[in-house]
This record gives structure tokens, C-alpha cells and sequence, in this order.
């Protein structure tokens, strides 16, 4: 009884989340469109990959709320897919639910990646002035 629960519970987790992802929500077929255009569609449109982790998140998790023709798109995108490409939740300083992010020396005055502001106050990017990355420095963050 309890094996057919723990399925029965998998599948209707499951069907709930692909339920999410396929809606027809505007700004999730507008953010696939644009990031199409720097990733292939197979891995944008697959919730396992980075990139479809990202364009969810973008989509649904993501309450900055970034425009979709947002010229920084593409610097947010590429900073969430380093984010879920190196298992971005355990790292020791920043993830996304680091409380401590910004106390270091290293990333002092930082917020946590995935955080509601610019992609330029997360922990380990430095953008110039003009709010473009020029810098990645994740040193010592247990990357995977």
C-alpha cells in the first residue's frame, strides 16, 4: 500500500509541474523565444537541464520579473544556467538561500543568486557601470 502511495504521489508531483511548464503563459513562450535564439529549444523545453531549470525560474520563480526583451536577459539567463550547472544550491557562499551571503570579505555587500534584484548585486558578479557582467569569481564555493 505504501508503494503504490509514494507512485500515485510521484506521478500526480510530476503532472503538476509539467502542468506549470506547458501552460499557455505569454511571458514563458516569450522568454522560450528570445532564449531559443542561445540555447537549443530540446534543452530549454527539458526541466532536468540547466537551461530548462533557468528559463522556468525565469518564468514562474524569478520576481524581479525581468522583461522578456529586456536587454539583460541574456546576462540573467547565463548567470542562473552557471547557477544550476554547478549545483548552484550547495555551494558554501550565495545559493539562493544563503542567509549569510554578503557578510564575507569575498562578497561583501552581495545578495544571493536567484535573488529579487540585478543579477549584479549576486554574490560573486561585478557588472560595470553600464549593468554589464565583467567579472565571475566563485572561488572556494564548492562548484560541482
Amino acid at each position: 500500500m505504501n508503494i503504490a502511495l509514494v507512485i500515485v504521489t510521484l506521478l500526480l508531483t510530476s503532472v503538476a509541474a509539467n502542468q506549470r511548464r506547458t501552460q499557455t503563459d505569454g511571458r514563458y513562450r516569450q522568454l522560450f523565444k528570445r532564449l531559443s535564439k542561445v540555447s537549443d529549444s530540446s534543452l530549454l523545453n527539458d526541466i532536468s537541464t540547466p537551461q530548462g531549470k533557468a528559463l522556468d525560474w525565469l518564468a514562474f520563480g524569478d520576481d524581479f520579473n525581468m522583461a522578456p526583451d529586456d536587454f539583460n536577459l541574456y546576462q540573467r539567463y547565463a548567470a542562473t544556467v552557471l547557477y544550476y550547472s554547478t549545483d548552484g544550491d550547495n555551494w558554501t557562499h550565495c545559493s539562493s538561500t544563503d542567509e549569510d551571503c554578503g557578510k564575507t570579505k569575498m562578497f561583501r555587500k552581495k545578495l544571493p543568486y536567484l535573488s529579487n534584484s540585478t543579477e549584479c548585486d549576486w554574490g560573486g558578479l561585478k557588472c560595470n557601470k553600464a549593468g554589464l557582467m565583467v567579472t565571475i569569481n566563485l572561488a572556494e564555493n564548492n562548484l560541482n
